[in-house]
């Protein structure tokens, strides 16, 4: 982005990507991903989730205590301070919905797109199971989780930690600088496509 920030551009609920390790199409508040490195991180920093948007799977948001729901969350996570932050997706649900989602019949399609090579092996990254649906429950649990994790050097060294439960949007930039400061390549191969990565088999 040149170092200009951009306004939060909200995606179209139906054109989320279908992957769960890669919700990474709500764009950031954050001005750059060079601002990762930036000298205002170097004396620490702690995380707060700042807000919350819900893109939800059918009929909009059901009511409260409703044992059968699914929804697309993004959390906008930014250091206490500053109104810049990044997005942190996941998928949130019931296991009822779980279950509808993710039936082996429908490997292969929606949210079970990402069948690995060979049919036999879908990974599920970036799944939050809730009991019944409650905003207030699910927002408590995120402000524990980035709670936990701070504080910490800098502002990608707590986003990698909370990705490990809930995707962050340039995780891939994280592990691509990790990469080059050890001298080696940019993560350009898939996990998911025996064309980019070679037969494991």
């Amino acid at each position: 982005m040149d170092g200009d920030c951009a306004a939060l551009d909200v995606p179209n609920p139906t054109d989320l990507p279908r992957k769960l390790g890669g919700l990474r199409r709500g764009s950031t508040l954050r001005c750059d991903t060079a601002d990762l490195d930036s000298a205002d991180h170097l004396g620490g920093a702690e995380l707060e989730a700042k807000s919350f948007l819900y893109h939800w799977w059918q009929g909009g948001e059901p009511a409260v205590g409703a044992t059968h729901f699914g929804v697309t969350a993004q959390v906008l996570i930014g250091e206490v301070g500053d109104d810049r932050a990044d997005s942190f997706d996941l998928i949130l649900c019931s296991p009822s919905m779980f279950s509808e989602q993710y039936a082996v019949q429908r490997w292969g399609e929606g949210f079970a797109e990402n069948v690995l090579p060979g049919g036999d092996v879908l990974p599920v990254v970036g799944v939050w199971l809730m009991r019944r649906w409650s905003p207030v429950a699910f927002e408590a649990a995120v402000h524990r989780l980035v709670a936990a994790h701070s504080p910490g050097p800098d502002f990608a060294t707590l986003a990698d930690r909370i990705s490990r439960v809930m995707p962050w949007e340039y995780e891939y930039v994280f592990d691509n600088r990790v990469n080059r400061e050890a001298g080696l390549p940019d993560l350009t191969k898939s996990f998911w496509h025996d064309d980019e990565i070679g037969s494991l088999s």
